[in-house]
């Protein structure tokens, strides 16, 4: 019985109401006129917050510091609720329910790192 009432547990619940620590989600702002439109925030101690910015003539990733961050049966909420994540629709939103993107769930550092490699260069062609 026990071993039944674990299994559902298990497929009920979204993958983010694991731990998430080592993990992190790429959202992608919609206002796209911004180069800081790609945020990554990886969750560790803290959600450590990434984003590109431009210096002249060239995109890079900048870190900014970490954000302390909680999650709920409905959402990963950043900073003292100033933006969350619905962990099912996977929606960023602002402190007023605003929606401000879409994220996508990463298991690893490296994967995130790997994607934000592809998006830095779509970036960068654009303003070459």
């Amino acid at each position: 019985m026990i071993k039944i009432l674990i299994l559902t547990y298990l497929f009920t619940f979204n993958l983010l109401s694991e731990n998430i620590y080592g993990k992190g989600v790429i959202c992608i702002y919609s206002d796209i006129s911004n180069y800081s439109k790609y945020v990554v925030y990886i969750f560790k101690d803290k959600a450590e917050h990434y984003s590109f910015n431009q210096k002249r003539e060239k995109i890079y990733l900048h870190k900014y510091s970490g954000y302390n961050y909680k999650m709920n049966d409905r959402f990963i909420v950043l900073g003292n609720g100033y933006f969350k994540i619905n962990k099912k629709s996977m929606q960023l939103l602002s402190k007023k329910d605003k929606l401000l993107g879409i994220c996508s769930f990463y298991n690893s550092k490296k994967k995130i790192l790997n994607q934000l490699e592809l998006y830095e260069n779509i970036e960068q062609n654009k303003i070459q």
